[in-house]
């Protein structure tokens, strides 16, 4: 018997406000869930399911199991038959209900998930443990990220499973509040090799909040000696074969009607002894049952439902005192629990079915619903200032500035628990409570901010335009409206640049104003308007140069130690990489801001690795520079010849960003371009699969885009036409989605360089040359940004096309600055040789031995290969086999198969790239892999991919096996000896075509 109901059920005895239920009348609640249940009537194959996931959660494989079916259709009865089965296999039992009413209500359903688990939390790394002590309730700073918290339960149900399979029961899943949707579908679809069954609960009318693939039970209806069953069970009498058969045709096999059919119709009409009803009563069955069993309770039981049901998940512990406010107790809802219509459950309160709870509401009517939660609201006050705020609201008819001054106190206290997508639900209802004035657009502002957090773009957007539309707007807010719509529209809203750009308002602060300006100056590059783009680029950077002087660049955190160069660069890194961007992109590679740009993070990260304290401030300042990037350092570092300086960079906000996930996916992106130029291809096709995964997760469609569009390449420079064509269309049907022809160009150039290093020099050509001309129409000169003029040049050259190859150069050299980077000098050495003849290959020969193109190994074998072609010509053979040898070596390395054998077929011998000798190893195998041979322990590369170390050993051992060592050491020597390991998936499904292309892609 479940000693007491409210405050803490422990062994030491109830809470403060707990009513004892040994006082609180015979029988009161005194059944289990269990108890109170009767056997399940059929669903075999069903059960067999389920009982298939316990075995495999036992055997160690993570199973997840979703039951769909229809109100009444018994899913809740069967998770507790599961439950009761698996409590006797010794699983860790975790079970969530949520509650209609409190879909909005944050964490709702991950606080009944955190519960059981809480003995694990000290097992993981402390910032998983910061944001679940947040979680449950604590009011420590924890991250604002969404997906941290999403990991940190990842962490947690892998660390429980470890010493105990779990299994989690989440019933009515379709009510789970968001935020937990979204930690509990991410941490699900990462468990692999660990010991947890899922079983989720959703009615079929109803979305699937906790989306995942998940295998998909349906309940359908009963058939007919199930019928014949659950009528005898409930009535006590054996039904007559003719009755069976109506009630089946008629309930559809519904078990709920069949229940309720078998209690109203007579003995006689059962038994076939008198005839049935012309019409059965079924039309509202279950409805007006259950408001009958509701209008039939005693008038202080109908109230105390009310109150039962309007507290939701919380009965337990909030409705014994709110109970009380109404001079009531517990003893009132006796006659509430031998009409089946309650029970207690774990020491909580809840109603056997939702649809009593729906009921009960109902029959109570609006007026008494909000007493109910007024009371709620009281007796929740200093205890959960979240639910005392949500009942508050709930409590008050018409706008109430105090009830919704709690709300936001209440959001902003969310917000520090697991960031701001979790108060989505609070700040729609403090809007809602708001009078007119400012502080109900400061409200909507913020609620449009969490709405963006969550993911909701879409509803975010409208909520700003009609806040912008408002009259009598404060500036301030105004401001911020302006700049949060203008981003927003960056990531994944189908608009130019030209609208966010000119109705920017004169007035706008400079803080704001300048993050306005680099947001659209980054629209506009989207949009391929380049000049434009460096306007605005310039114009941001302005405006933010305007706000700093050195004292305030320092900021509270940076010690007087700290060069005033460095802190000012601390500052203005973001905007001065646009700046320095929009220069590279139009061919100004050398121009006075990027040699500035470059210089000034060579001095910073010199500091950052120099002597305390100055050091950890200046890497502070960098690690916060994470969440305002709106130009990326990296790539415009990637874009120059400092590609150390960009790997190291990543590296750093790489390790920082494992407590802001969501900044993963934009470095990771960052990450698959830069492997792409270095020659680091598995690294970049890893680091692509994540960042694709975390995009999609984030919701943002440009970021997905790219990242096809980098590893695109990479497929390309190694010869696989099927992966390169394939990232190349998604990247162009998400361009063509958001009206941005730039992933579409870029892709066609990957394809082009792929037919082009596969020796299809005819396709090569017909896809480059108009990407080419595009390039120019544009004023695109970015070769570091994409090859497109040396790649074309070189395809012409190879199709006897030397006139028109001709003409490209002296038109790319030309528009070339006077004082180009050693890089830039060694790519147009090379077209001059293929142009022009071997006369010029001693200048490529001397590029090469300076080292030009040495950290860009692909652009150097290709080079190595010009020049041994010309040197054999001009009958130096043995400088031309050393350079062909050299490249040929190159290629093999790289695990570019249709260059080596170009390199191979001017050496005269055949030799196969060591990537396709080797195993195939899947791409989840690999992420392993480059994880674990870069030094990282079982939980870390777990942290890193997240997975859980369970799945990390699986894929391991699974990789020890393919490549034959039994290690890390043999692993990591393997991988020394053979830099390219084969992947034997593709990183994305076939993917479909693009729907409404842009005028490249169709010229592509």
């Amino acid at each position: 018997m479940w000693r007491s109901i409210g405050g803490d059920s422990t062994e030491e005895g109830p809470g403060a406000d707990t009513i004892d239920l040994a006082h609180a009348g015979e029988g009161a609640f005194g059944k289990t869930s269990r108890d109170a249940e009767s056997p399940v009537v059929g669903r075999a194959p069903a059960r067999q399911v389920l009982l298939e996931a316990l075995d495999s959660a036992a055997g160690g494989r993570t199973a997840a199991v979703s039951l769909v079916g229809e109100a009444g259709s018994g899913k809740t009865l069967l998770v507790e038959w599961l439950l009761a089965q698996a409590s006797d296999r010794g699983f860790c039992l975790v079970t969530a209900r949520p509650v209609e009413g409190e879909s909005d209500l944050p964490l709702a359903v991950m606080l009944d998930v955190l519960r059981p688990l809480r003995p694990w939390v000290s097992c993981l790394a402390s910032e998983h443990r910061n944001v679940l002590d947040a979680a449950g309730g604590g009011w420590g700073e924890a991250s604002t990220d969404r997906l941290l918290l999403a990991a940190a339960t990842l962490a947690l149900l892998a660390a429980a499973a470890e010493d105990e399979p779990v299994l989690l029961v989440i019933d009515d899943a379709h009510w789970t509040d968001p935020p937990s949707a979204r930690a509990l579908a991410f941490a699900i679809r990462r468990l692999l090799a660990d010991r947890v069954a899922v079983v989720m609960c959703r009615r079929n009318t109803e979305p699937e909040r906790i989306d995942g693939p998940w295998r998909v039970v349906s309940l359908e209806g009963l058939e007919e000696d199930e019928v014949a069953a659950l009528l005898a069970e409930v009535s006590g009498m054996r039904p007559a074969a003719s009755v069976v058969a109506r009630v089946r045709e008629e309930t559809s096999g519904n078990p709920l009607a069949v229940n309720h059919l078998a209690r109203r119709l007579s003995a006689e009409a059962l038994t076939g002894q008198a005839p049935l009803p012309l019409t059965l009563p079924l039309e509202g069955v279950a409805h007006r049952s259950f408001a009958g069993l509701v209008r039939a309770l005693p008038e202080r039981a109908r109230s105390a439902l009310a109150v039962v049901a309007a507290a939701g998940s919380a009965a337990g512990e909030l409705a014994p005192a709110a109970l009380a406010r109404q001079h009531r107790d517990l003893t009132d809802l006796l006659p509430a629990e031998e009409a089946g219509l309650v029970r207690a459950s774990s020491g909580a309160l809840e109603f056997v079915h939702p649809l009593y709870r729906a009921a009960a509401l109902e029959v109570a009517g609006p007026a008494e619903v909000r007493q109910a939660h007024g009371a709620l609201a009281e007796a929740a006050a200093g205890r959960d200032l979240q639910r005392h705020a949500w009942h508050r609201g709930l409590s008050v008819l018409g706008t109430d500035e105090d009830a919704a001054s709690a709300l936001e106190e209440a959001a902003v206290a969310s917000d520090r628990r697991v960031g701001a997508a979790a108060g989505v639900g609070l700040r729609t209802l403090a809007v809602a409570l708001s009078p007119s004035g400012s502080a109900r657009d400061r409200r909507r502002l913020e609620g449009a901010r969490a709405l963006v957090a969550a993911g909701h773009h879409a509803e975010a957007r409208a909520h700003l335009e009609a806040l912008l539309d408002r009259e009598g707007l404060e500036p301030a807010t105004r401001a911020d409206a302006f700049h949060h719509l203008a981003r927003l529209m960056l990531w994944d809203t189908p608009l130019d640049s030209q609208p966010v750009a000119t109705h920017i308002p004169d007035d706008l602060p400079p803080r704001q104003k300048a993050a306005t300006l680099a947001v659209a100056a980054l629209r506009a590059r989207n949009c391929a308007e380049l000049r434009r783009f460096g306007d605005l680029a310039r114009a941001a950077h302005g405006e933010r140069a305007s706000l700093f002087t050195i004292e305030a660049a320092r900021g509270p955190g940076l010690p007087d130690e700290v060069p005033n160069d460095v802190a000012e660069t601390l500052q203005l890194l973001p905007t001065l990489s646009l700046v320095a961007e929009s220069d590279l992109v139009v061919g100004a590679h050398r121009s006075s801001v990027v040699r500035d740009i470059v210089d000034r993070v060579r001095r910073l990260l010199a500091v950052a690795h120099g002597a305390e304290p100055v050091a950890s401030a200046v890497t502070r300042g960098l690690v916060d520079m994470v969440d305002d990037l709106w130009g990326s350092p990296v790539q415009m570092l990637t874009w120059t010849s400092a590609l150390d300086l960009a790997d190291e960079l990543l590296t750093l906000w790489l390790s920082a960003a494992r407590a802001r996930p969501s900044s993963v996916a934009y470095l990771l992106m960052a990450r698959t371009e830069l492997a792409g130029w270095s020659g680091d291809f598995p690294g970049g096709i890893s680091a692509a699969d994540r960042a694709i995964e975390l995009s999609r997760e984030v919701g943002s469609h440009v970021l997905t885009g790219w990242t096809h569009v980098f590893v695109s390449r990479i497929y390309a420079a190694m010869g696989d036409e099927e992966s390169c064509r394939a990232h190349g269309e998604a990247a162009a049907e998400l361009g063509a989605r958001l009206h941005e022809p730039g992933p579409a160009v870029w892709a066609a150039h990957a394809k082009g360089q792929m037919l082009l290093g596969t020796g299809r020099v005819e396709e090569a050509v017909a896809v480059l040359l108009p990407m080419a001309e595009y390039a120019h129409s544009i004023g695109f000169a970015g070769v570091r940004a994409i090859s497109l003029q040396p790649d074309t040049i070189e395809a012409l050259v190879r199709s006897g096309r030397f006139s028109e190859a001709g003409e490209l150069l002296v038109r790319w050299l030309d528009g070339m600055p006077p004082d180009p980077d050693p890089w830039h000098c060694a790519v147009a050495a090379r077209c001059r040789v293929l142009v022009h003849g071997e006369e010029h290959v001693d200048e490529l020969v001397a590029a090469i031995d300076d080292g030009a193109l040495r950290l860009t190994p692909l652009e150097e074998a290709r080079a190595r290969l010009v020049a041994g072609t010309a040197l054999r010509r001009r009958r130096r053979p043995g400088a031309s086999r050393d350079m062909l040898g050299e490249a040929a070596s190159t290629f093999s390395r790289l695990g570019a198969a249709g260059w080596l054998a170009t390199a191979e077929a001017g050496l005269h011998e055949r030799r196969r790239p060591t990537a396709a000798t080797g195993p195939s190893l899947s791409h989840q195998e690999l992420r392993v892999v480059h994880e674990i041979v870069a030094g990282a322990t079982t939980r870390e590369a777990a942290a890193r991919l997240f997975c859980s170390p369970k799945t990390v050993e699986y894929h391991l051992t699974r990789v020890y096996a393919k490549l034959g060592v039994r290690s890390r050491a043999a692993l990591a020597a393997h991988v020394a000896a053979t830099p390219t390991l084969a992947a034997s998936e593709s990183v994305v499904p076939t993917p479909r075509p693009p729907s409404t292309p842009t005028e490249v892609a169709r010229t592509a």
